[in-house]
This record gives structure tokens, sequence and C-alpha cells, in this order.
């Protein structure tokens, strides 16, 4: 389950969020956690439940680009299955499970169930790489003080990198590879009319969808909203965590901070952003006066409501429903 490169991200994530909690002391981390305020904290844990309705709306959007009706009840389930599963695994196989379901559970073609988590997870690739670098406009712009102008230098080039990853796989060659050997994987899992639909087939399915997204402007913008959406409810869960812990932080800080350190937490040098997702908060938050040790009480809470909530949920309906 976890190879060698897998474990070394575990160790070096667990190597910096052990340092960082040592530097801070876990004693003062433990008094923030036990210490905040149960009503906002249950507040940010509500919030879960309408961004994940929004996740699947979003995903039912999409499917009606390519004219697959499917009820929302059952998107909802599929989105807290994947959630399970990306926690689960090393690999973070959420996108996977989702692209599995909407084929065995509701007979989407590969390359159709494909191409809708694509473009689904890069609607929200793309929203959250358009606020941080918001964020670092607004840090270069209107933060005073050279030192940390040349410390943000540093992470400005977070989301220029992922803005060329984007370009990148969004290239037909590199595009109908990755298609065509996510096709081969799932249609080895499904098992639906084996030996009918081939790689080229399976490519061909995800291109059609997303030209047929593209030819109904209407769902596309809903889509890209719904991603907006998704995201202000994320961010007013993390704003809801900082009351909670005592920091009155101004929300437009929150929104430009938090998408710069969920950016830094998709680097892939640690498992699941362990420790780097960490970091950033602890720095970031430190320029408005934050304490380190509710700064790293914002990224452990953050976690478990952000991951943890929905795949507590994502079990149940798995257990219920089955593979």
């Amino acid at each position: 389950m976890f190879n060698k490169k897998t474990l070394l991200k575990l160790l070096f994530g667990v190597v910096i969020f052990a340092a960082l909690v040592w530097k801070i002391g876990p004693g003062s981390i433990l008094e923030s956690l036990s210490s905040a305020n149960p009503i906002y904290l249950l507040s940010a844990v509500l919030l879960t439940f309408p961004a994940m309705h929004l996740r699947a709306a979003r995903l039912q959007t999409i499917l009606k680009g390519n004219d697959i009706n499917i009820h929302l009840s059952n998107l909802i389930r599929i989105c807290y299955i994947g959630f399970l599963f990306a926690l689960l695994t090393p690999s973070k196989a959420g996108d996977f499970i989702r692209s599995y379901y909407l084929s065995r559970h509701n007979k989407v073609p590969y390359g159709v169930s494909i191409g809708v988590v694509f473009i689904d997870r890069m609607m929200d690739l793309f929203v959250l790489l358009s606020v941080a670098n918001l964020g670092m406009l607004y840090f270069f712009i209107f933060n005073r003080g050279e030192g940390i102008l040349d410390s943000f230098h540093a992470i400005l080039i977070i989301p220029l990198l992922g803005l060329l990853i984007f370009y990148l796989i969004t290239r037909g060659g590199i595009l109908k590879k990755i298609i065509e050997f996510i096709g081969f994987l799932l249609k080895k899992a499904v098992r639906l009319e084996p030996g009918k639909d081939d790689g080229e087939q399976v490519y061909q399915d995800f291109m059609d969808l997303a030209g047929n997204l593209r030819s109904k402007p209407v769902l596309m913008f809903s889509s890209i909203t719904l991603s907006f959406f998704i995201w202000v409810t994320v961010l007013f869960q993390a704003w809801f965590i900082l009351l909670a812990l005592g920091e009155n932080i101004h929300f437009s800080f929150v929104a430009l901070a938090i998408p710069i350190a969920v950016v830094a937490a998709l680097l892939p040098i640690t498992f699941s952003g362990i420790g780097t997702r960490d970091a950033a908060l602890v720095f970031l938050f430190a320029l408005v006066g934050v304490s380190q040790n509710n700064a790293i009480s914002l990224s452990i809470i953050f976690l478990l409501m952000g991951q943890g909530v929905p795949a507590v949920v994502g079990a149940y309906f798995y257990l219920r429903q089955g593979n």
C-alpha cells in the first residue's frame, strides 16, 4: 500500500510537523485546541455539508453538459465516498473512486466519468490558483517591510508552478496519455462490457464531454460559479475556526492566505500536505499577529473538518452501499 517514495514523503511531512510542534510547544497547542469556542466550531463543521452539496451540484452540471442526468443525492454519496478514499489511500485515490462509482453504479462511459472528475478537479484548481495569485499580489503590494516581501519571493513560485502544470497537463499529447491510462485502470476495476472500449475510445469520450461543455456556456459558467462558492464556503469554515480560537482576523486576509496554504499542501513533497500546509499557515498568519499555537491549531482543525468529517460520512455511505 505504501511504497518507498510515499513513505519518504510521509516521513518528511511528519518531521516538518513534529519540528513545528516542538518549537511551538505541545502544551500550548493542546491549550488552544481545548479552549476553542464550541459555537464557532459547530458553525465550521456545519459548513462542511453545504460545501459537499455544492461539489455534487458541480458534478451534476458537468454531466448535464453531456446530456447525462444523475440524481443529486446519488452524486452527494459519491462525493463523500471519494473523500473517504482520498483520506485513506496514499495515492489520494478519491478522484479515481468517484469515476469508478459513476461508471459502475450509473453506467457512465469510462471516458465520460474520467472527464467529469478531471474537469471538476481542474475547476477547483483554477479557482484555487486564481485566488492564491490574488493573495500573492496583495502581499507584494500592500505589506510593508522588505523582509516580508523577500520571504514571499520563495512562495510566489508555488501558484506559478501550479499554473504551468495546469497548462502542460491540458495539452493534447500529455492529456491523452493520462486519460487513456486512467481509462485502462478504470476498465479493469469496473468491468463493464469488457472488450468494448479501448484507450482511444476513452479519450474520445473525454474530448466529446469537454467539447459539449464548451458548447454550453451557461453550464460552463454555472460550473465555475459553483466552484467559486465551494471555496467561499471553505474559506468561511477557516474563518470560523480562527474565531473559535479567539483570533479576530478580517475575512479578506483569510480569503487570500488560505488558498496559498492549500496550494503549498498540493506540492508533491509530503504525504497529504502534512507539514507544508502547517508551515505555510504558521508563516502567513504570523503576519497579522496570529500566535503560532493558534495557527497550527487552525491547520489541525481545518484538516479534521475539511477531510475528516466528509470521510466519516463517506464511510457510512460506503458501508451502507458497498462497492
